[in-house]
């Protein structure tokens, strides 16, 4: 005997004060008259959660399917929202990551501001962010996003703009560690930047970002005198536009803190277009790819492999990248840099889920955004191997053009508000160890 076909007749949302009901249906990833076998009845609920959940707009999701007849259903979704709106005082590093500004502390770069965050702005899923900073760079910004700049389309934008200015900048790696000067005012680098872009989501995991910025970069006599030319043609002022592409494709359990599913990004990005004398030409591809697989019970395996090549006739300093900088590291090397023209380098967790996320109560009485939080904590085993290839900087650093290693331990504090908190223990091949504290997730 053939299993029944059940068909979802309808959606009722319920507890979303702000966001849209058609939002909420779009990323569940179903629609109306689809159908599915009774024996999925399971499957597709635990399915609908999960998206609806990676909208990462909801603290808590709850579905039920409700039969209207014996071949239709009513899916019934319950939310509770987020918190929106944050108005974030903030002291930010300007170091490579935190590691670096701990150890320098005394005579560290710190920035010192505001930012304002509308998260799900209008209840499209949309963003708004105002940036105030002050300290060691000036910057004033705002960036918006929408997934869907036309309501129930498949095609979103972005903008963009901010001014920055620096006291002081870097301007060479030396032994693996920046070089940095400071010019007679606090004006040593200026840069101005615009960018407007347009998104297309085919389906719910697919994202197609094309982007076109444009910046302007001007730069002090004293820059001009150092033997590293940071500038196109060793000049004052920089002017460029830049073409990009980045493929997403994300299918995972959760976004903020994925255990299974897959995660692969592409990116190739054109720099300068030959409009301005001024400009650079470069051209930049990345691609990276993250694994998430469940083992047994509490045990996990993740992976993420990364590579990055730039192609240019003259790259000047200012757009050099490599290892060393952001999330783009091996653990255990948070204190150098390896400038680079291509780098490869892959992180790896074994992680044992040491006290699965839980709900607890911030409050006794009443119910606000912020009254139900949860916690896991998640041990990992971690290894990781990497490697740049430099071609202009290799004599001065030794760590470039050379293999790198990272192993040690860690623990992963982690909350509903997709907020991670990583505390690790490592050593690299040079027998180097040390406690290093990060703030995003490390695949």
């Amino acid at each position: 005997m053939g299993q029944s076909e059940l068909t979802i007749r309808d959606f009722i949302i319920e507890g979303n004060v702000k966001t849209k009901d058609w939002l909420i249906i779009r990323e569940s990833g179903y629609a109306l008259g689809d159908t599915f076998l009774e024996e999925q009845t399971e499957e597709v609920k635990a399915t609908l959660k999960q998206n609806i959940a990676n909208l990462q707009l909801f603290v808590t999701v709850d579905i039920v399917l409700i039969p209207l007849t014996s071949n239709d259903v009513l899916v019934h979704v319950k939310v509770e929202e987020r918190w929106y709106f944050y108005p974030i005082p903030y002291i930010k590093l300007a170091e490579p990551n935190f590691n670096t500004w701990l150890r320098n502390r005394k005579e560290s770069r710190t920035d010192y501001g505001l930012t304002l965050r509308f998260y799900n702005f209008r209840g499209r899923d949309e963003q708004l962010q105002f940036t105030f900073q002050t300290g060691f760079s000036r910057e004033i910004g705002v960036k918006y996003i929408s997934p869907y700049l036309v309501p129930r389309t498949k095609w979103g934008a972005q903008a963009f703009a901010r001014y920055r200015e620096f006291g002081e900048i870097n301007v060479a790696t030396l032994n693996n560690e920046r070089v940095f000067i400071q010019g007679p005012d606090s004006k040593t680098r200026k840069q101005q930047q615009v960018g407007l872009g347009t998104t297309f989501r085919p389906d719910i995991f697919t994202e197609n970002l094309f982007n076109v910025s444009y910046q302007n970069v001007k730069v002090t006599d004293e820059v001009l005198a150092q033997p590293v030319i940071h500038l196109q043609g060793n000049s004052n002022r920089m002017r460029y536009f830049t073409l990009s592409y980045q493929f997403d494709y994300v299918n995972v359990d959760r976004r903020g803190y994925p255990l299974e599913g897959e995660h692969v990004t592409f990116t190739a990005e054109k720099i300068g277009m030959g409009i301005m004398n001024d400009s650079p030409d470069a051209f930049t591809s990345s691609a990276a790819f993250r694994w998430y697989r469940p083992l047994s019970g509490r045990l996990f395996f993740q992976t993420l492999v990364k590579g990055q090549a730039t192609f240019f006739e003259q790259l000047p300093y200012f757009l050099q990248d490599g290892l060393g900088y952001g999330n783009n590291s091996v653990r255990s090397y948070e204190y150098y840099i390896m400038d680079g023209q291509y780098y490869v380098y892959s992180r790896n967790n074994l992680k044992f889920s040491l006290f699965p996320e839980s709900n607890f109560r911030m409050f006794a009485r009443g119910e606000t955004p912020l009254s139900r939080l949860s916690l896991g904590f998640h041990l990992n085993l971690i290894a990781d191997i990497g490697y740049t290839g430099d071609r202009l900087y290799s004599e001065q650093n030794s760590l470039n053009n050379t293999l790198l290693l990272g192993t040690g331990l860690g623990l992963d504090v982690v909350t509903n508000y997709d907020i991670v908190l990583r505390l690790e223990y490592t050593v690299n091949k040079l027998g180097e160890s040390g406690f290093f504290l990060h703030y995003r997730k490390a695949i």
